[in-house]
């Protein structure tokens, strides 16, 4: 097994802070070097005694009661991060203290997406020894459980979109045919004549004008999700006649 097929590097992981608060731009603070995550579950211990001798040693049963994800970290302290540490740390109020917070992944399908949650910093520190650079770390606590969001992978290409064999006429919907596509994309268009975009010419189907005859379409289809784009072209049409 290659190593790549099993192991993950550093970057491939990653605290993503909202900030500013309700932005919805997440972020990674600048100089974290070390991450841990860590999911704890709490439990009740139960005694189950063996019924057929009273005298034996009793095991214990667990029964899970309660669980918690929390993320550790150390790093450098970088100037460009102190906003966000000592705007959340130093928070006073209760609801203040809290940020939207995401553990994400880039390590491909079907893992790629991210853990993301209200969380609390609920310890912070800022060292240095002998003179030297500080560094600082934290422990940050999500508030329940965080919701896991899916990042599919970017499209991929199963069949091209095309177009119709026959030659357009001036006046008649000229319609594609939508291409398929791995990565659940979204689709959109732009048709060209002779290598010219149209102007607003951006459906599934185009309807040629009385400037369109003698001129070769073709039809451009983009299919985007949140990993990135791709393009397919159609081949070219017969040229354009009247009607």
């Amino acid at each position: 097994m290659a190593q790549e097929d099993y192991s993950i590097r550093f970057g491939q992981q990653q605290l993503l802070v909202e900030e500013p608060v309700g932005s919805g731009i997440f972020s990674s603070p600048c100089g974290i070097t070390g991450l841990t995550r860590s999911v704890t579950t709490n439990t009740n211990d139960i005694d189950l005694p063996p019924c057929d001798d009273p005298d034996a040693v009793i095991w214990l049963g667990i029964d899970p009661v309660s669980k918690r994800m929390t993320l550790t970290f150390t790093g450098t302290l970088a100037d460009k991060a102190l906003p966000v540490w000592d705007i959340w740390s130093m928070s006073a109020d209760s609801e203040e203290s809290f940020r939207e917070v995401r553990w994400y992944r880039n390590i491909g399908a079907p893992n790629q997406g991210y853990w993301e949650g209200r969380a609390l910093l609920t310890e912070y520190e800022e060292s240095s020894e002998g003179r030297g650079r500080y560094t600082n770390s934290g422990t940050v606590v999500w508030d329940g459980r965080p919701n896991w969001v899916s990042i599919p992978p970017a499209p991929g290409i199963t069949t091209p979109v095309s177009i119709p064999a026959t030659a357009p006429v001036v006046g008649t919907p000229f319609v594609g045919t939508v291409g398929i596509y791995t990565g659940a994309p979204t689709l959109s268009y732009q048709w060209f004549a002779n290598n010219v975009a149209i102007a607003a010419a951006t459906a599934i189907g185009y309807t040629a004008v009385a400037g369109d005859i003698g001129k070769m379409l073709d039809l451009v289809e983009t299919a985007t999700n949140a990993s990135g784009s791709i393009n397919t072209k159609s081949a070219k049409s017969l040229a354009v006649v009247a009607a």
